[in-house]
């Protein structure tokens, strides 16, 4: 099997670097066909996207 299919089955999973306007968008979109990790240094950002908050704001609700 190769990583693409593994990625969509769930048995791997993608992670995002950076958490910023591009980062969140990005991670978010493949949240949606497969499982995704996360990674920012800014743990305030995180706080923040944990309760629901995008201080971005290129994120709607539903997606959280």
């Amino acid at each position: 099997m190769d990583i693409y299919n593994d990625i969509l089955n769930n048995n791997k999973c993608i992670s995002v670097i950076g958490l910023g306007y591009v980062g969140i968008s990005i991670a978010t979109e493949f949240a949606k066909k497969c499982n995704v990790i996360g990674f920012d240094i800014d743990s305030n950002k995180i706080n923040n996207y944990k309760k629901g908050i995008d201080p971005t704001n290129e994120i709607r609700t539903e997606n959280f």
